[in-house]
């Protein structure tokens, strides 16, 4: 099985059959055993109940709970060996700092990152979708995003080492933190997430999917950018960017750009 990567932008709906889970289940058995992440969360114990709910109401029967809470966690054998195990990850939202402090540069990480090779589906949401960037939004007042050194970009998991991720796009109006990530890392490929949204990702295709928009930034054709040279707190300049906004249901070619209307059906079937 290939490596399948589902990105949702947060706030998504809990129901069986919403198109966002429904991605992260495709061609899975019953039997399949689905690990929850809880670490990003501050509230570990309620949130993994949550999605623990959703999962077995979708049918399946072995949904685990990988209890990492702090940094010793990362290095248990028991923890290590679900991983080695699961046949999908769901990374929960919360604080993406708090993830990355926990597991990043551990062994749980080198688990991780062994599994993507191996393919494996990875899901995460909010916070849980931003961590799995190499260069990582930590945070940031969107009403500032525009001024050097006003987001803050730390080192995330490295999942997803080509992209930077951005959720709650819209209702956060986070569009700009994009840009300023983007002229901060022009070889980057900005990847922002509304609200019950997800993008869908095998291979090199990006599939959109849920109830609003994806904004993809590109930087490859920057020929003007002062980031390199302006102080802390002065205003960043730089263009032009490629933008692309989509609805749910095309895909993009993460290579060569195109679009086109996306072969989806809803519900998947399992084995």
């Amino acid at each position: 099985m290939k490596t399948r990567f589902v990105l949702i932008g947060g706030n998504e709906d809990h129901y069986p059959e919403e198109p966002l889970f429904l991605a992260i289940s495709e061609n899975l058995d019953y039997n399949a055993t689905l690990l929850i992440v809880p670490t990003a969360s501050g509230y570990p114990e309620s949130t993994s109940k949550t999605y623990r709910l959703l999962f077995r109401n979708m049918g399946f029967s072995d949904v685990q709970i990988l209890d990492v809470l702090n940094r010793d966690d990362s290095y248990s054998q028991k923890n290590i060996r679900k991983v080695e195990e699961c046949d999908a990850i769901f990374f929960v939202g919360g604080d993406q700092s708090r993830l990355t402090r926990n597991v990043r540069g551990t062994d749980l990480h080198t688990v991780f990152r062994e599994r993507i090779q191996d393919g494996i589906i990875v899901g995460g949401t909010s916070a849980g979708a931003m961590a799995l960037s190499e260069k990582m939004i930590a945070g940031g007042s969107p009403g500032h995003a525009l001024r050097k050194g006003e987001v803050n970009l730390s080192e995330g998991l490295g999942i997803l080492p080509h992209l930077v991720i951005d959720t709650h796009m819209i209702t956060r109006n986070r569009y700009w933190r994009l840009v300023h990530a983007l002229a901060e890392y022009p070889d980057k490929i900005g990847i922002g997430i509304s609200n019950d949204t997800g993008v869908m990702i095998e291979d090199t295709t990006l599939t959109t999917l849920g109830t609003d928009l994806v904004a993809i930034l590109r930087g490859d054709k920057i020929v003007f950018n002062n980031s390199p040279k302006i102080d802390e707190s002065e205003r960043i300049g730089v263009g032009p960017l490629n933008c692309t906004i989509l609805p749910a249901g095309y895909s993009y070619s993460l290579d060569t750009q195109e679009i086109q209307e996306a072969d989806l059906t809803f519900p998947y079937t399992h084995k």
